[in-house]
């Protein structure tokens, strides 16, 4: 099953419903824009990667572009194109980061944190930032906390920013907690 021609779903998430979302994340949805941007974090396994499929069964169904990247894999395949002639990084970093309207970006942080990824992150999220006319979804299990020590001060207060309502509230900011759901 595919969400779009964009988008494989894994085997554990191709039944994702928007219906059964977190609460939290369903009310987000109600009041969001296009161009509103998700921060979802909690401990393993607690439905935030779940919430991101759905997502973007949402989107797709509204016509949207939708690209879902795990950033682990994500930021392997990039580095991975340096070397490579023919196909440039710079090509993999605007196809994958910059031209889809709506981008997943799943397990934020879980990535080997270095000079080079944090750059990169820095990279991709100041350009998702600049053009903030399409939504950034987010899932770690890093806090917001956590995540500035990783990545520093300005990747969280961008992230932050783009997670802000019109009233300057930080409404997508959302911790999903919980029990492991794959243990139960």
């Amino acid at each position: 099953k595919y969400i779009n021609e964009q988008v494989r779903p894994p085997f554990h998430f191709q039944d994702t419903h928007p219906d059964k979302m977190d609460e939290r994340v369903k009310k987000w949805v109600e009041k969001a824009n296009i161009n509103d941007s998700l921060y979802l974090y909690g401990p393993v396994g607690t439905g935030k990667s779940y919430c991101l499929y759905a997502l973007a069964k949402l989107a797709t169904a509204n016509n949207l572009t939708v690209k879902i990247v795990n950033m682990t894999d994500a930021l392997e395949q990039l580095k991975s194109l340096f070397d490579q002639p023919g196909y440039r990084a710079e090509e993999y970093m605007r196809d994958t980061f910059l031209r889809p309207q709506i981008l997943i970006m799943d397990e934020l942080g879980a990535e080997k944190v270095s000079e080079w990824s944090n750059a990169i992150v820095y990279r991709i999220i100041n350009k998702r930032y600049e053009l903030s006319r399409y939504g950034t979804y987010f899932a770690s299990n890093l806090t917001p906390e956590e995540l500035g020590k990783a990545y520093g001060d300005r990747v969280v207060s961008r992230i932050i920013g783009m997670c802000k309502d019109e009233k300057g509230e930080n409404k997508g900011v959302i911790k999903i907690d919980g029990k492991d759901r794959r243990l139960s």
